[in-house]
């Protein structure tokens, strides 16, 4: 629909109401508007509707929700928030570098005075182009880019308002539409701020153990230390470690920092699952003498591999305890015989769970004394830093959690039932949209390594899956672990638990005498 269709449209009264957050005070005026008849576009939550005012060139959406009757109260509580994010930001862009500045969408409340019951309603400015809402949150999106770059963004920001507020309110989410923010929800310990979605002290300190637990490892700083130091101190390190940057200038400035360093001669080892042996290749590297990162765990270190395409790889060193060449090359091992199954089981899965494991390959440092072997795995933006526990246990209550822990139980069944029940990938950690690290339950006591808790495990977990997806599957559990592999991917399809639609079966509601048709239910 055209933009101008909206001058056809009756003129009517309106009463516009903005807030302004610097002098906590709501101001008001008169206007003319038109209001289109149709709606502009639709989302799972609001319909956006075409408003323009008189005497004015200027395009605006009207946001009405879809899902639930709004209140004028929560109308209003909406505007002020949007009002409140757009001040915070405004001092936020005068500490943080330029590629972190971003602005809120202007917002004010219209009450229409001509029609029924003068309804209130939220209009914000009109973005140019298509109009699609990304969600901002502490974490990504999505592992694109793009996505990671905005998450640390707005965590800056995040963390710039529980400074400033002296630890009383904290921006949790927003949207992204364009280059600007909106609809933003606030955690405060003000009851009367932030509305129905303020989760107050409480979720205001889970979201700060959140981001301590996220930057702690990333900017290489005690958690309790983090959380005590000024903003500007927080979005100078996040600086430093370029979280703001864009993935290609990030990756030129990675390169120039290992190549700072010396040639060394190494062997690559790469196990082959198919053979069951390990590939052998003399190489020259590069090692960074300083880790990028550091966690509970591992200190991750930039590496290049000059025979393989100039890549920068990540050379990951364990540092709460002493790992032997033999756990090294375990680990490899696990890692790739799981990629192995993870790409047979996607022959069988649907597009919406297609997982995979992150290339492990280790490398023995052949000019260095005892010749010590580390493992090395891809370097992504996003791969560098987030890193979440994946079972058949969810992260969190999150819908992508919930969805995630889905996926790696629907892999570990099939894996389980195409090893003859002798195997199962118990646990892995989630890395940029893929999966690493896996830990490996076997009969075959010689796999997984010290932590392979065998057959006893293998039982444990069995009792578990039935525990868990008997209800929502509805098999009976006399059945459900005699289900053939591929048989119970189409189970969770259907029932929609890789975040597909639940597959419905048409209904048949005939019923003659009274004159209703066959029918099926909407999608």
């Amino acid at each position: 629909m055209a933009e101008t269709e909206v001058s056809d449209d009756p003129i009517e009264a309106a009463k516009v109401m903005t807030y302004s957050a610097e002098e906590n005070t709501w101001n008001s005026r008169d206007a003319k508007i038109r209001v289109n008849r149709v709606m502009y576009a639709t989302g799972s939550r609001n319909g956006c509707i075409v408003l323009k005012e008189e005497g004015t060139e200027d395009i605006r959406l009207l946001k009405k929700r879809t899902d639930i009757q709004e209140s004028t109260e929560n109308v209003f509580d909406g505007v002020q928030r949007q009002a409140l994010g757009d001040l915070t930001l405004k001092l936020f862009c005068q500490t943080a570098p330029p590629k972190c500045h971003a602005r809120f969408l202007q917002c004010a409340a219209y009450q229409l005075s001509h029609r029924p019951n003068t309804p209130t309603v939220r209009v914000e400015d009109k973005v140019d182009g298509e109009y699609s809402r990304t969600p901002l949150s502490l974490e990504p999106n999505s592992s694109l880019p793009e996505d990671v770059k905005a998450a640390h963004v707005f965590a800056a920001f995040q963390y710039f308002s529980y400074d400033q507020s002296d630890k009383g309110m904290v921006f949790f989410s927003a949207y992204k539409v364009g280059k600007f923010w909106t609809e933003p929800t606030i955690f405060s310990t003000d009851e009367e701020l932030g509305g129905e979605s303020n989760l107050g002290e409480k979720g205001m300190a889970a979201w700060a153990d959140a981001f301590a637990s996220k930057y702690s490892p990333i900017l290489m700083v005690d958690k309790q230390e983090l959380m005590g130091m000024e903003a500007q101190t927080v979005i100078g390190l996040m600086d430093d470690k370029r979280l703001f940057d864009d993935e290609a200038d990030q990756e030129e400035q990675d390169k120039a920092e290992v190549d700072k360093s010396p040639n060394e001669a190494a062997t690559r080892l790469e196990y082959v699952p198919g053979d069951g042996n390990w590939a052998q290749d003399m190489v020259t590297i590069k090692v960074s003498k300083t880790m990028f990162a550091r966690g509970e765990r591992y200190g991750c270190i930039l590496m290049k591999d000059m025979t393989d395409d100039d890549k920068v790889l990540v050379l990951k060193k364990r540092i709460d305890v002493s790992m032997s060449n033999e756990d090294i090359l375990d680990l490899v091992q696990r890692q790739s015989m799981a990629n192995s199954d993870a790409l047979e089981f996607c022959t069988r899965a649907p597009q919406s769970c297609k997982p995979g494991f992150l290339k492990c390959v280790a490398y023995q440092l052949t000019n260095r004394p005892n010749l010590p072997v580390v493992f090395v795995e891809p370097l992504s933006k996003s791969a560098k830093f987030a890193k979440k526990k994946v079972s058949i246990h969810p992260a969190s209550k999150s819908r992508e959690d919930v969805r995630e822990a889905h996926r790696f139980a629907a892999f570990q069944y099939y894996s389980w039932r195409q090893s003859l029940k002798k195997k199962l990938w118990h646990s892995a950690l989630q890395v940029a949209g893929k999966w690493a690290e896996p830990l490996l339950f076997s009969a075959d006591q010689e796999l997984g390594g010290s932590e392979n808790q065998g057959v006893e495990g293998i039982r444990q977990w069995e009792a578990t899956f039935k525990d868990v997806y008997c209800p929502l599957l509805d098999v009976k559990a006399d059945r459900i672990m005699k289900t053939d592999g591929a048989e119970m991917i189409q189970l969770f399809k259907a029932k929609g638990l890789f975040g597909d639609a639940p597959e419905r079966k048409p209904v048949d509601l005939t019923r003659s005498q009274q004159g209703i048709r066959e029918t099926s239910p909407a999608p």
